[in-house]
């Protein structure tokens, strides 16, 4: 398989199976970023109303700066 410097395969060189491999490896890549999206937003919304219950219940959060 030919590459150039940046480490970029030349497509036109490649077989069918092989396009066909990369494709379902990107395709892997792009559900487990979207499945992390998915935890990261969950995590926020969690600290979010956290965060909304604990100021409406009179509690200071102390992971957020003091301003005085």
């Amino acid at each position: 398989m030919e590459q150039n410097n940046q480490n970029q395969v030349n497509l036109s060189q490649v077989s069918d199976i092989q396009l066909k491999a990369f494709a379902y490896d990107e395709l892997g890549k792009i559900e487990m970023a979207q499945a992390n999206l998915r935890l990261i937003n969950q995590e926020l919304t969690t600290r979010a109303k956290s965060a909304a219950d604990a100021s409406s219940n009179g509690v200071v959060n102390p992971d957020l700066p003091v301003v005085k």
